[in-house]
C-alpha cells in the first residue's frame, strides 16, 4: 500500500473514530453551542471565535502567548493529527497539556470558553486528550460549566478512568465535594491524579503565580475533605481496612514534594493536609522519620501564619464552617509538637513566635472566627502563660508596621482596632487568668525605658516579645500608652467587673 493510501485511511479511521460519540445524528462536540448547531459552523469561524478568546487570555497572562504557535495560528486550519508520526502528536499533547494546566484558573471566563472551542473542533481533544481536559475542568466540579464540558466526554467504555462520571453526565449535574472526597479514598488512581495535576501546576506556573492558588485550593479541599470525610469515617467504624493504608503510601511522595516545594500556596497546603493526616492516623516509624527529615520546628513555626493567612484568605470565603475544623485540628495536633517535652524557658520563647504568627495573621482570619481561633490557641498552649503575650505583641506589630510609620492617622485608627480586638479576646478568660496577663504587663511597661539609646538593649524578661533596637523614643511612648490604656480598659470593661462582683459574691458565701 502506497504512503498516500496509508495517510487517507489513517485519517478516515481517526476521523470515523471521534465521530462514533454522536454518529447516529451527525453531531459535533462542542463546549459553547448545541451539537447540532456546531455542525452548521465551518472552520473558519471556530477559528476566529478561538483565536480571539486566546487573544484575550494572553491579555490576562503573558503566559499563553507560546501557545500560539502551535494551536492559534494559521497553519492549525489545515493541521490534521490524525495523520501525523507519533512524535509530532506526542510534541503537540505535551503542548495541549501544558496549555490546559494555564486555562485551567480561567476556565469561567469566556475567552478560556473561546479558546476551547476551538480546540474541540479543531485537535479534538475532547477524544484524545481527556485526561488532560479534565485536569482542567475538576476544580470547577461544582459549576454548571463543569457539567457542560462533561457533555462533550464519552464515557461508555467500560475501560475508562471516568465512567463514574457518566450518571452525572446524563443527569447533567454537578459532582459534590463528598463524591469527589469517597472517590479519592476508594480509587488510588483517581487520588494520584489529583496530587499530580497539583505538582504539573506548580511546574508550569513557577513557584508563586498567583495562578496557582485556584488549583492548589482544589487539591487542599479534596484531600482535607478525603481525610476528614471519607477515611476518619471508616476509622471510627473500625473496619479492617486497607484503603487507610493505601491512601498514606499512594500520598507520602506528594506530601515530601509538597514540603519541599519553594512554591509557599503549596507548602502550605501540605502543612494543613500533614494536620489533618497526623490527627487521624498513627504514622509507621519510617514514615514519620521521612517526614521529620525534612521538618525542623523552626521551619513549622514560620508555616503557622502561613496556614493561618492560607485558611482565613482562601478557604473560610468558601466554606467557613469546614475552613474552621481544618484550622482548630491545625492548633490541636501541630501546635502542641512545637514545645513537647520543653521546660518553662526553652518553651517560652517558641510559645512567644507561636502567639506572634495569632497576631499577625488577625487581617487574615474572618471577624466572626477571630475570638474562637484565638481562644482555642490559648487553651492549646496555655492561657495563664502566654495570654499576656497577645497585646504585647500584637501593639508590637502595629508600630514597627512601615504603613503605619508613614500615617499617622492610620497608625491611630489600627492601634484603636487592636486595643478593641485584645478587649474582645480577653472577655473568653476567667478572671484570674486576665489578672495574672495584667500583672505581668505592668512588670513589661515599669521595665520599659523612657529614653531609647543607641544600641537599646532589651531586657531577657520580655526579649522574646519585643526588640526595642528597632524603636525610637516617640515609639517607646506610644507603646507604653497603649500598654496603660488597655489595662486601664480591662479593668473598667462591664464583663471584667461582672467577673470580680460573682467571684466577690461566690467568696462571700
Amino acid at each position: 500500500m502506497t504512503s498516500l493510501k496509508l495517510q487517507l485511511n489513517k485519517l478516515a479511521d481517526a476521523h470515523t473514530q471521534w465521530q462514533l460519540t454522536d454518529s447516529e445524528n451527525r453531531k459535533r462536540a462542542s463546549f459553547l453551542y448545541d451539537p447540532k448547531v456546531a455542525s452548521t459552523l465551518d472552520r473558519e469561524t471556530i477559528y476566529c471565535l478561538g483565536t480571539n478568546g486566546f487573544e484575550e487570555l494572553c491579555l490576562l497572562d503573558s503566559g499563553f502567548e507560546e501557545f500560539e504557535r502551535v494551536l492559534f495560528s494559521d497553519t492549525s486550519l489545515t493541521f490534521e493529527r490524525s495523520i501525523q508520526t507519533k512524535e509530532v502528536n506526542d510534541s503537540l499533547n505535551l503542548t495541549i497539556r501544558r496549555f490546559l494546566i494555564r486555562l485551567s484558573p480561567y476556565f469561567l471566563l469566556s475567552p478560556a470558553h473561546k479558546a476551547l472551542e476551538w480546540l474541540v473542533h479543531r485537535f479534538f481533544i475532547h477524544f484524545y486528550n481527556v485526561d488532560d481536559l479534565m485536569r482542567c475542568i475538576l476544580p470547577y466540579h461544582e459549576h454548571n460549566y463543569f457539567t457542560r464540558a462533561i457533555q462533550m466526554f464519552r464515557f461508555n467504555d467500560k475501560h475508562s478512568a471516568w465512567n463514574w462520571l457518566e450518571s452525572a453526565q446524563k443527569a447533567g449535574t454537578t459532582i459534590s465535594g463528598l463524591v469527589m472526597a469517597n472517590r479519592c479514598a476508594t480509587d488510588l488512581g483517581f487520588l494520584n491524579f489529583i496530587c499530580e495535576s497539583t505538582t504539573m501546576a506548580v511546574q508550569e506556573f513557577g513557584s508563586n503565580h498567583s495562578s496557582l492558588r485556584v488549583i492548589i485550593n482544589f487539591y487542599l479541599k479534596t484531600l482535607c475533605s478525603t481525610i476528614l470525610h471519607s477515611l476518619s469515617h471508616k476509622k471510627k467504624k473500625k473496619k479492617k481496612n486497607s484503603n487507610e493504608e493505601n491512601f498514606i503510601a499512594q500520598f507520602m511522595p506528594y506530601l515530601l514534594k509538597g514540603l519541599k516545594s519553594k512554591s509557599l500556596d503549596y507548602k502550605r497546603a501540605t502543612y494543613l493536609i500533614l494536620s489533618n493526616l497526623s490527627n487521624i492516623f498513627t504514622f509507621q516509624t519510617n514514615i514519620k522519620d521521612e517526614i521529620l527529615s525534612v521538618l525542623s520546628k523552626e521551619k513549622l513555626i514560620s508555616m503557622i501564619m502561613a496556614m493561618f493567612a492560607f485558611v482565613g484568605d482562601r478557604l473560610v470565603r468558601k466554606d467557613d464552617l469546614y475552613s474552621y475544623q481544618v484550622m482548630e485540628k491545625t492548633i490541636k495536633t501541630v501546635i502542641p509538637s512545637l514545645y513537647k517535652e520543653k521546660n518553662l524557658e526553652q518553651r517560652r520563647p517558641i510559645l512567644a513566635k507561636i502567639t506572634h504568627v495569632f497576631v499577625t495573621s488577625l487581617a487574615h482570619l474572618p471577624a466572626h472566627r477571630r475570638q474562637d481561633i484565638f481562644r482555642m490557641l490559648m487553651e492549646s498552649i496555655g492561657q495563664d502563660e502566654c495570654l499576656w503575650f497577645a497585646p504585647i505583641q500584637l501593639f508590637d506589630s502595629i508600630l514597627l508596621s512601615p504603613i503605619n510609620r508613614k500615617n499617622e492617622e492610620t497608625l491611630k485608627k489600627s492601634l484603636i482596632d487592636a486595643n478593641e480586638q485584645m478587649l474582645n479576646s480577653f472577655n473568653q478568660f476567667s478572671s484570674s487568668t486576665i489578672l495574672i496577663s495584667l500583672t505581668r504587663i505592668l512588670n513589661v511597661l515599669l521595665n520599659l525605658p523612657d529614653q531609647i539609646t543607641k544600641n537599646q538593649s532589651t531586657p531577657s524578661t520580655y526579649s522574646h516579645l519585643i526588640d526595642l533596637r528597632l524603636y525610637t523614643t516617640k515609639h517607646i511612648h506610644v507603646f507604653k500608652y497603649q500598654l496603660l490604656t488597655f489595662v486601664n480598659n480591662i479593668l473598667s470593661a462591664d464583663f471584667f467587673i461582672k467577673m470580680v462582683n460573682y467571684f466577690s459574691f461566690v467568696c462571700c458565701c
